[in-house]
């Protein structure tokens, strides 16, 4: 084991049981304990369509105007747990201190959970304007999880790049 490995075990295996942890409560999680994720998503879905939703008590909340549902499928966890990991990983490795690692552990969740938002909310808007162009080849359940695959990679590429050039210019002028 090299020694950044050694460094940051804790806080690599920490985040390892961290995400099993979640994979394993969100094969039992309902719609409605994903609500932290489906309900802000929804708004902001809400916001943009300028279409209310309906909620439907562990379905989850409908938009009758498109004629879709937001429902545990949608809630971006799996981009969570990915994302949440990601972060977690590449901003230990950048710090020395065991309370700066600890600290960022806590904002690549935080960071994770905004991001997560965001590009849910961005992957469900697309889906709804490609839905709404009528075109037979951009219908099926292929094609939303084809939408969503390249949605959330492209993503969690964009954030790993911009957070490590970040973290790079951050300890460029920390060892100043």
């Amino acid at each position: 084991m090299n020694q950044m490995m050694r460094k940051n075990a804790v806080f690599y295996l920490l985040g390892l049981t961290m995400a099993m942890f979640f994979k394993y409560w969100y094969s039992a999680a309902t719609v409605d304990e994903l609500s932290f994720l489906l309900s802000p998503v929804n708004k902001l879905t809400s916001l943009l369509t300028g279409q209310e939703s309906v909620y439907q008590v562990s379905q989850g909340h409908y938009f009758q105007a498109f004629n879709i549902i937001i429902n545990k499928s949608c809630s971006g966890f799996n981009f969570f747990t990915l994302c949440s990991i990601m972060l977690i990983f590449l901003s230990v490795g950048y710090l020395n201190n065991w309370r700066h690692k600890a600290i960022a552990f806590g904002l690549s969740l935080l960071l994770a959970f905004g991001s997560t938002i965001l590009v849910n909310t961005c992957r469900i808007y697309v889906s709804i304007k490609l839905k709404g162009l009528n075109i037979a080849a951009l219908e099926g359940a292929y094609v939303h999880q084809l939408i969503g695959v390249c949605f959330f990679l492209f993503f969690l590429l964009m954030l790993y790049f911009v957070v490590k050039k970040l973290l790079e210019n951050t300890s460029k002028l920390i060892s100043l």
